[in-house]
C-alpha cells in the first residue's frame, strides 16, 4: 500500500470511531429517561397504597379527659336532682303538716270562741220555747224579736261550720251525748236518747259541747 491509499483509510476509521462515540451517551442517556419514565408510573401505586391519617383525628387521651368530666358532670346532676326531690318533698310535708296545724287552730279557737256565746243561745232558745205561752201583742212581738236574733245567730254559726249534734231517737255515743237520766221506756230501744235536756255543737267533727239527754234503759 502507497502512502497516498493510507491517508483515506486512517480518515476513515476517524470517522467510524467518532460515530461510536456519539452513540455511547446517547443510549447512555437515553436509558435514565426510561427509568424516570418507570418511576413516575410506579410512584402514583406506591402514593395511593400509603396510608392516610384523617387530620382532625383526637388523642386517647382527650378522649378519656372528655369521658371523665362527662361523668362528673351527670354524677353533678343527678346529685342536684336528688337535692331537689327532697327538697320538694320536704317542702311538700311542711305545708301538709302547717296547713293542718293551721285548721286545727281555727277548729280550736272556733271552738273556744262559741263555746262562750253558747249559754246565750240557750237563753234564746227558751225564750222561743215559752213565747207560745205569751198572750200580749206587746210578748208576742218581742218573742218574734228574740226568734229573729237567734236565726241570725244560727246562721252565722253555719257560716262558721259550727253545727247542732242531731241526738234525738238516735244511739247513745258517750263522744258526743251526757246522759244525766235513765228512764224505763217499752217504746224506745235500749240506750236510745229519748230526750235532749241541753243542746249540743260540733265544728268540723271536733265537740264544742256534748249534749245534755236522757236515755232509755
Amino acid at each position: 500500500m502507497n502512502k497516498s491509499e493510507a491517508l483515506p483509510l486512517a480518515g476513515t476509521e476517524r470517522r467510524i470511531m467518532r460515530m461510536k462515540h456519539k452513540e455511547t451517551p446517547e443510549q447512555d442517556s437515553a436509558q435514565p429517561a426510561e427509568n424516570l419514565v418507570e418511576e413516575t408510573v410506579e410512584s402514583p401505586e406506591k402514593t395511593s397504597e400509603a396510608p392516610v391519617e384523617p387530620d382532625n383525628a383526637e388523642p386517647a387521651d382527650e378522649i378519656a379527659e372528655i369521658r371523665r368530666q362527662l361523668d362528673e358532670k351527670e354524677a353533678a346532676l343527678q346529685d342536684m336532682s336528688g337535692k331537689y326531690l327532697r327538697l320538694a318533698a320536704e317542702y311538700d310535708n311542711y305545708r301538709r303538716r302547717t296547713q293542718k296545724e293551721k285548721d286545727a287552730l281555727y277548729t280550736e279557737t272556733i271552738a273556744e270562741v262559741v263555746s262562750q256565746w253558747l249559754p246565750v243561745l240557750d237563753n234564746l232558745d227558751r225564750a222561743e220555747f215559752l213565747s207560745a205561752s205569751y198572750e200580749s201583742d206587746e210578748a208576742q212581738k218581742i218573742c218574734e224579736g228574740v226568734v229573729l236574733i237567734q236565726k241570725q245567730v244560727k246562721t252565722v254559726l253555719d257560716q262558721l261550720g259550727v253545727s247542732e249534734i242531731e241526738s234525738l231517737d238516735r244511739p247513745f255515743d258517750p263522744q258526743l251525748h251526757d246522759a244525766v237520766m235513765h228512764v224505763e221506756d217499752d217504746q224506745a230501744g235500749p240506750s236510745t236518747v229519748v230526750e235532749v235536756l241541753r243542746k249540743g255543737y260540733q265544728v268540723n267533727d271536733r265537740v264544742i259541747r256534748h249534749v245534755m239527754v236522757k236515755v232509755a234503759n
